[in-house]
């Protein structure tokens, strides 16, 4: 039997399953370009090798480009940057003072941290004290 892909359906499914993880979890707007850019990829990836169309080839490389130079944080005044999770890591570490298990740190937890020791930093700077996160 013929299998048939309603790559629509499946496109929408992957955002509605995407859209819960973002909401669960949290995450950044630079992560969820990132995001988006796969998503695109494999759209056009299947357009481009299994309906042959053309123009989606292009569409694949500019995706996987944009890709790419987000990763490298390269780029024309793009403030994307790759996303270590080791440096977060260490500094969650060093401001909490205490030894994480990376293997058993949730991910929405692991946001938590980032996003409470940012806005700490952010109150220190308003205050005219030198933050060190």
């Amino acid at each position: 039997k013929h299998f048939r892909y309603d790559k629509k359906k499946a496109f929408l499914n992957w955002q509605k399953i995407n859209d819960q993880y973002i909401d669960y979890f949290g995450v950044n707007d630079n992560y969820q370009r990132i995001l988006e850019l796969k998503g695109e990829m494999a759209v056009n990836y299947y357009d481009w090798k299994v309906l042959k169309i053309p123009v989606a080839r292009s569409y694949y490389n500019m995706a996987k480009d944009e890709l790419e130079t987000m990763q490298s944080g390269s780029g024309s005044g793009s403030e994307s940057q790759e996303y270590n999770v080791g440096k977060q890591i260490f500094y969650i570490e060093r401001e909490m003072g205490f030894k994480l298990e990376e293997k058993n740190l949730p991910v929405k937890q692991f946001f938590l941290y980032i996003n409470e020791l940012s806005e700490i930093a952010k109150k220190l700077g308003k205050h005219g004290k030198k933050a060190q996160i």
